[in-house]
């Protein structure tokens, strides 16, 4: 499965970018919203290893987990995820981490636009949602820049990490993404 955009694509993992993964997650500032703990290099080994079994988005419960790398380079600068999380409501959700030395660029957001589209045309999602931590300013901006919407705000919702966590939800619909795909030059 390999998607592109205008800089970016995205491309199952390797255990080759074990190297450039274990950059950002091994470190604090990185996963400082994120429910693990810095990984080492076996962790992200592991990490990886799980992560190329997840090849489809037909069913329920299967989720795709794609490196973000330069179209140019063909370095990797980051992942992004979604999980097909009902059959019923027809409903996704998203999940991203990059490399911090990229922010700031609008990689993140290119690469999040490409996966939602793709979710909503092989899927045919009703809806896509992610989840961050109010704290997260920066996932909240990104989110925002793509059109999506706060519906909900959990307080002390999960366990992460010693202390009890608030989660944010957002979402976007497919009626409202297919508006908003153009500013990727992402149309169908």
């Amino acid at each position: 499965m390999f998607l592109e955009s205008a800089r970016l694509r995205l491309r199952p993992m390797e255990l080759a970018d074990e190297e450039a993964m274990f950059q950002y997650h091994s470190d604090p500032e990185v996963v400082r919203y994120i429910p693990w703990f810095p990984r080492d290099r076996s962790q992200v080994r592991a990490s990886i290893e799980k992560i190329m079994s997840a090849t489809r988005l037909e069913v329920e419960g299967d989720y795709l987990n794609l490196a973000v790398t330069l179209k140019e380079s063909g370095r990797l600068i980051g992942q992004v995820s979604i999980e097909f999380t009902s059959d019923v409501n027809e409903c996704g959700e998203i999940g991203y981490v990059f490399n911090p030395e990229f922010s700031g660029q609008g990689y993140a957001t290119e690469a999040i636009a490409t996966i939602i589209s793709h979710g909503f045309d092989l899927v045919e999602f009703h809806r896509v949602i992610a989840r961050t931590d109010p704290r997260n300013i920066d996932s909240i901006k990104v989110l925002e820049r793509l059109g999506f919407r706060q519906e909900a705000h959990f307080v002390s919702e999960e366990f992460i990490k010693g202390e009890w966590v608030d989660t944010l939800i957002f979402a976007v619909l497919d009626s409202e993404w297919a508006e908003l795909r153009k500013k990727w030059d992402l149309c169908e």
